[in-house]
């Protein structure tokens, strides 16, 4: 016996489709808020699944961006949410390393938002550079390479300035800063 195919009556879609879009208007702070989450958690498992020495992910960047526009209780929560669950879905595991990357992120944007500058884009740029340096100096307690952990720095720093100058301005303006 076969099964009738059920057909999707169109109304129902653009119903849908308005609703979501509805939604979006309304709690755009959200929205955003859960997509930065689900970009950033996504490349952060690409990243440590592939097993690149580079973080490529956007996870300071992003933090940083959302530390101004939403505060810093969800910059840390942006960054449990898209790194800590990534990690362990990767199969890199939570270490202590882990931990303390993730209190440098906190405490450059504590930093930053104290600050409170007029140029985020300048000034998260010079966070980057805080949070990279700190990070390789505790790796450097934690290895014996801390020239290759100056060398990953230096990466690090480089690709969120890429981040910082080709898309905060875009990030801003989404972000209503």
């Amino acid at each position: 016996m076969e099964r009738e195919k059920k057909k999707v009556n169109p109304l129902y879609l653009i119903l849908l489709v308005a609703a979501a879009l509805l939604l979006g208007v309304l709690f755009r702070r959200m929205v955003v808020f859960v997509a930065l989450c689900g970009v950033a958690a996504g490349m952060t498992y690409l990243n440590y699944y592939t097993q690149i020495p580079l973080d490529f992910t956007p996870i300071f960047f992003l933090s940083v961006m959302i530390a101004f526009s939403y505060g810093l209780f969800y910059s840390a929560l942006f960054v449990l949410i898209a790194s800590v669950p990534a990690r362990l879905a990767a199969g890199t595991g939570f270490s202590v390393s882990s931990a303390f990357y993730i209190l440098f992120n906190f405490l450059v944007n504590l930093a930053l938002v104290a600050i409170s500058p007029d140029n985020i884009i300048l000034f998260g740029m010079l966070g980057s550079v805080a949070y990279y340096l700190l990070s390789a100096a505790a790796s450097g307690l934690f290895s014996e390479e801390f020239e290759k952990e100056l060398v990953f720095a230096a990466a690090g720093i480089g690709i969120n300035v890429f981040y910082f100058l080709n898309f905060g301005g875009l990030l801003m303006r989404v972000m209503g800063l």
